[in-house]
């Protein structure tokens, strides 16, 4: 059996229902394939003081870092997932996109469907409704590198990575899937990040009174994207400060 070497696993967020972990590049979402690293090669680590292991509650591509969502128990699962499947719950991406050579609007909505093909690739086309909003944060015209903030309303696969590539022009810098420039082949990160998520959460004061907060979780951008990130300069925007929380190795 092939021995799997388990990095450092950042836990960014915690407390009696659910976890968000700061998902590595490179590491698969949902148990799959036992040569590769996987989010279940650490959910035994993730019980803390519980019983039972968490449970993920959707999917990050596998070239895909950042904010990933585990239920703590099988109620907690069930309610944030059905938050999820209604969208009370903001998945915000950031992704580094190349061939911005200019930038006629700053924001806008991508409504084109995304459907399967027979051998389960995905494409525009279909009849699967796709909703994605996107926003240039930063755009460099000497790098024709630009930094986009994501929001999906829908969960196809590859949703963000051909949306930006096939309608917008802009392929995710590193995605040799969808783009086919020479920076996009000789580089070995896909600059795709779950950079946060933002959901309510309701609690118990100590005199019973039940209040709502809004929680937003914030994984740092991932220090793969430093160079890329100072050739465009865009580098301020990389956080300096320690990774808050705590990691399991």
């Amino acid at each position: 059996m092939t021995s799997i070497i388990k990095p450092r696993l950042n836990v960014i967020f915690k407390d009696n229902l659910i976890l968000v972990v700061n998902k590595l590049p490179g590491m698969l979402s949902q148990a799959g394939n036992h040569s590769r690293l996987s989010i279940e090669n650490y959910l035994d680590d993730l019980k803390f003081d519980f019983d039972y292991p968490p449970k993920p509650l959707h999917r990050l591509d596998y070239t895909t870092s950042g904010c990933l969502m585990l239920g703590r128990t099988e109620r907690a699962a069930k309610q944030f997932s059905s938050a999820l499947a209604n969208n009370k719950i903001t998945k915000e991406y950031w992704g580094l996109v190349e061939n911005m050579d200019r930038v006629y609007h700053d924001q806008g909505v991508v409504q084109d469907p995304i459907s399967l093909s027979s051998t389960g690739r995905p494409y525009i086309g279909g009849d699967k409704k796709a909703f994605t909003k996107w926003q240039v944060l930063r755009y460099n015209p000497e790098t024709c590198v630009g930094l986009c903030k994501f929001v999906i309303q829908t969960g196809r696969k590859h949703q963000i990575r051909l949306h930006a590539s096939h309608v917008l022009g802009w392929p995710i810098l590193g995605d040799r899937l969808y783009g086919q420039s020479k920076s996009t082949k000789s580089s070995s990160v896909v600059h795709l990040h779950a950079r946060s998520v933002e959901f309510e959460r309701f609690y118990k004061s100590r005199s019973g009174k039940a209040h709502k907060e809004q929680v937003k979780v914030e994984a740092p951008i991932p220090r793969e994207w430093t160079k890329k990130m100072e050739e465009s300069k865009f580098d301020d925007l990389m956080e300096n400060a320690p990774v808050k929380g705590f990691g399991f190795s």
